[in-house]
């Protein structure tokens, strides 16, 4: 089985904020349609309408990236509409991996697919480029300490 990096810049809320972002965006929908109906003036009930519109859309979005001998996996979700997309390592065209003494390297990779820069814990810098300089040609790898 082939080692698996997951990117700290892929998002999934917690069932908690999940939850309380869907509440709190049904209720503020709830609100502007009560003043709808009480027949009080169009904008005081836009903007609750708005704003409870886009908690609600927005509590249902996830996003994961990782790399793993297969390729790059993207996946974005909204309220159980998934658009995934692996992309081999075989169409990647250049890769440059920068190391920071921070928290978190960097991952920027080209191809004919648009793929956004990915992060990893420190901790995956070692595994990261045993990946790379496996699984691309050393020409097309730059690492930048």
């Amino acid at each position: 089985m082939t080692e698996r990096f997951d990117s700290t810049s892929s998002t999934k809320l917690p069932r908690w904020a999940t939850l309380t972002a869907g509440a709190a965006g049904l209720l503020m929908v709830g609100i502007g349609t009560s003043r709808i109906i009480r027949l009080q003036t169009l904008t005081q009930a836009v903007m609750p309408m708005i704003v409870g519109s886009l908690l609600a859309y927005l509590s249902g979005f996830e996003k994961r990236l990782y790399i793993d001998g297969a390729g790059i996996y993207q996946m974005k979700a909204f309220w159980g509409r998934k658009k995934e997309r692996r992309t081999g390592w075989d169409e990647i065209d250049d890769a440059r991996l920068v190391l920071n003494r921070g928290e978190n390297i960097y991952l920027f990779l080209r191809c004919a697919d648009k793929i956004p820069p990915l992060c990893f814990k420190c901790s995956d810098a070692d595994g990261v480029i045993k990946l790379l300089k496996k699984k691309l040609p050393n020409d097309i790898i730059l690492i930048e300490r």
